[in-house]
């Protein structure tokens, strides 16, 4: 509860423009000095009017800043002038009212603020020897030694000079986080080769620069394996390592990053190679500081730990830059599972793709040259010339149909779409000696062109359709319509034989072929089977 009190005040802050905040913390200041000369008027008394003068003009001046809205950037050119004017009205007051000694000396703290807040340390740096220099200006004793307040003018330029170094260092210190920011935000995206060093090493590399060219180690292990892999990047190249496993591959590390102190091998079980090439595991980095700055991560494939090597000294800021960079890692370990996962997937689809092109054209047609020797085996020497001619032509036909497959698998150009009645006729010639029945194609309307694609799925469909209907159901006759409609194309085959007795109407996975490859297409698959005959209504979208 503590914590959501105290950040509801600091989002508000966070959220006002920088230059807003310091033109309303120079209006703030401002007045109270106003005030404060009013409650007790400051010293020589002769310049008091004077100095109510320039406060009037001074906030009068602030307010004016405070009311405009502000569009410049912190470190824009414009800014130079309102500091200016700042420094000197502080001159100008100081010299009204005491000089070193005049209170108006505490407006130094928001000038040396609002140079880091614009400039960064170097602002900062240059407002304090500004400072410095209107200190001798304004305090050295030119007339009378014996008036000297030297002690008060090394001690406020020693105040101004430190103040500057360490809000320098505040400066400096946002800088660079913006800058690792803006580095993990530029995290490379690059395609996982076959073992992942490529693109991890590219990571590694990246990460590298994010924590100023540190070195790093990370350890990882696939869930489903005992052993795991190793990478190490030394500022300049990676090396890969296999590492045996741990004897317990679920075992969880501690949840949060931290720092360690002391040889790696006594927390990661590295091989000997590796404890060869890394080199700093035996030896104590510095005395003062953490050997490493560990993170670990855990995703469904993998678990590991990341190491940075001589993370310098310990701050939160590595620990989180650590952990972000585990995260990425284990991101990109799991997209590369992942990415094999889906080419495997694909290797499996298209093995199985060419499985049913096989299956629709080749072994149905080998099948009929079974049928076409089984027949001439019946015949008298004369009459088998006109089947052995047969056969020749199937053998023909299916020396074709593989060199078609063949390219097939190599990268073609894009056809232009094709008549598909025409394609058809010229398909189904072959397809009526092969089976010896009557196949009847009808297209409507005419001129209806697909792709090659498309043509491809017909005709392979209207292969293994014609093949099933004589095979299973003896027909003699094979119709096969098209229709186009609706945005795609209506395909019915149907046959006058005695249908496919082991299918039931309710199956819906036979015949198992055609109803893959339109489901390949996005298609639409309906089976009619009886004693008159089998009929397939098809729907496929163009």
């Amino acid at each position: 509860m503590a914590a959501r009190w105290w950040a509801v005040p600091a989002q508000a802050l966070f959220s006002i423009q920088p230059e807003r905040l310091i033109r309303l913390c120079r209006l703030f200041f401002s007045v109270f000095a106003l005030l404060a000369v009013y409650l007790d008027p400051t010293q020589p008394a002769r310049n008091v009017q004077e100095t109510y003068a320039v406060l009037a003009a001074f906030i009068l001046y602030s307010a004016v800043l405070a009311v405009v809205p502000s569009h410049e950037a912190l470190s824009s050119r414009i800014h130079y002038l309102t500091h200016s004017i700042d420094v000197a009205v502080l001159a100008l007051l100081c010299l009204l009212s005491g000089e070193l000694a005049s209170p108006f000396w505490a407006f130094v703290g928001f000038l040396l603020i609002a140079s880091a807040m614009r400039w960064g340390f170097l602002g900062s740096l240059a407002s304090a020897f500004m400072m410095i220099a209107l200190f001798v200006v304004i305090g050295w004793p030119y007339y009378d030694p014996s008036t000297s307040d030297l002690n008060t003018l090394i001690m406020r330029s020693a105040y101004s000079l430190v103040a500057a170094v360490m809000l320098g260092y505040f400066a400096s210190y946002r800088e660079r986080n913006r800058l690792r920011l803006a580095n993990l935000a530029d995290w490379p995206i690059e395609a996982a080769a076959n073992e992942g060093e490529p693109w991890l090493e590219g990571s590694l590399r990246h990460a590298s620069d994010v924590l100023s060219g540190l070195r790093l180690l990370v350890v990882w292990h696939d869930c489903d394996e005992p052993k795991g892999r190793l990478a190490y990047w030394d500022g300049e190249s990676c090396a890969f390592f296999e590492v045996p496993g741990d004897g317990d591959e679920r075992r969880t590390f501690p949840p949060h990053a931290r720092f360690y102190d002391g040889p790696l091998s006594d927390i990661v079980d590295l091989p000997e190679i590796a404890l060869q090439h890394l080199r700093f595991d035996r030896v104590h980095i510095a005395p003062d500081r953490p050997a490493c700055a560990i993170a670990p991560f855990e995703t469904p494939n993998y678990r590991g730990q990341v190491f940075v090597i001589d993370p310098g000294h310990p701050n939160d800021d590595m620990l989180s830059l650590t952990e972000i960079v585990a995260g990425r890692i284990a991101y990109e370990l799991e997209q590369f599972a992942l990415m094999q996962e889906l080419a495997s997937a694909a290797g499996w689809r298209e093995r199985g793709r060419l499985a049913r092109d096989l299956h629709d054209s080749v072994l149905q047609d080998l099948t009929a040259v079974g049928l076409q020797l089984k027949i001439a085996s019946q015949q008298r020497p004369e009459q088998m010339q006109a089947s052995i001619l047969a056969i020749g032509t199937l053998l023909q036909e299916q020396q074709r149909r593989i060199r078609s497959f063949v390219e097939s698998t190599r990268p073609q150009p894009e056809t232009e779409p094709q008549l598909l009645e025409e394609q058809l006729d010229a398909f189904s010639r072959p397809l009526r000696a092969q089976w010896g029945c009557a196949l009847r194609i009808d297209v409507s309307p005419g001129g209806i062109r697909v792709s090659g694609r498309i043509l491809t799925a017909i005709c392979q469909i209207v292969s293994e359709g014609t093949a099933n209907a004589v095979r299973h159901g003896g027909a003699s006759v094979v119709d096969i319509a098209v229709r186009a409609s609706g945005g795609g194309l209506g395909l019915s085959i149907t046959d006058d034989g005695s249908g496919m007795v082991d299918v039931k109407p309710e199956d819906e996975s036979r015949p198992q072929s055609i109803r893959a490859r339109v489901a390949d297409l996005g298609g639409r698959v309906a089976l009619r089977t009886s004693s008159r005959g089998l009929a397939i209504q098809i729907w496929l979208p163009l």
